[in-house]
């Protein structure tokens, strides 16, 4: 079991939102912990998962995902990610979501977003300006919820690269017997490892991330 660390604020200094950069290797793992402090996330390449509320949310390129002050979470990363994490003071978390929540990246959330750790860097702008700026960030991510894809991630290196493949690309029309070509396993190992690994048949695994993805592209058709 993964023992929680001790509430730790990122913000010490008075600013109203701080913007880190991250590159993180795959493999990377933090243990569950928590903040004062709000937090986002927002993947610009490769993917992270999350485990918060008792399910494993996969955040891909182009996610943003929201963590109230409070909530414990860890953070796995399964390939080179690149990701930037933003820390809200608690004072301003109302303008968020009282529940974890996923997002999808639009044009203009990233060019706040940007603004924002442009400012963050050197604590110039006033907290007035701050806040509107968030206010204007929260109301364009409320239009682009999206419900996480929870999925239970194989260990096997070969099983994992196969995830990995299929979370970023659902439709891929690979048969049972080519992935297992290409993890370099028997069609019989994959299928049994697969369900011991992550509770899910393979076929079902697949099914599930190719629904969830259909949901997603219909979400953004409807915005």
């Amino acid at each position: 079991m993964i023992a929680d660390l001790p509430d730790e604020s990122r913000i010490s200094d008075g600013r109203a939102f701080l913007v880190c950069k991250h590159h993180r290797r795959a493999g990377e793992k933090k243990p569950s912990h928590s903040h004062p402090d709000g937090q986002i996330w927002v993947v610009r390449e490769g993917l992270i998962a999350a485990q918060l509320d008792g399910e494993n949310w996969i955040l891909p390129q182009g996610r943003i995902g929201w963590v109230p002050p409070g909530i414990a979470h860890a953070t796995s990363t399964y390939s080179v990610a690149s990701v930037w994490t933003g820390y809200l003071s608690a004072e301003l978390c109302h303008l968020f979501p009282t529940k974890p929540t996923v997002f999808r990246t639009t044009a203009l959330s990233d060019a706040l977003l940007d603004r924002l750790t442009g400012w963050s860097a050197n604590s110039r702008m006033s907290s007035a300006t701050e806040e509107r700026l968030l206010l204007v960030l929260s109301d364009e991510l409320s239009k682009s919820r999206m419900e996480p894809l929870c999925l239970p991630m194989p260990r096997h290196s070969g099983l994992l690269k196969i995830a990995l493949l299929i979370v970023q690309n659902p439709s891929d029309s690979r048969t049972i017997t080519d992935w297992a070509v290409h993890a370099g396993i028997s069609e019989r190992a994959l299928t049994r490892q697969f369900r011991e690994e992550t509770g899910l048949s393979f076929a079902k695994w697949r099914n599930v991330a190719l629904v969830k993805r259909a949901r997603e592209l219909l979400s953004a058709r409807l915005l």
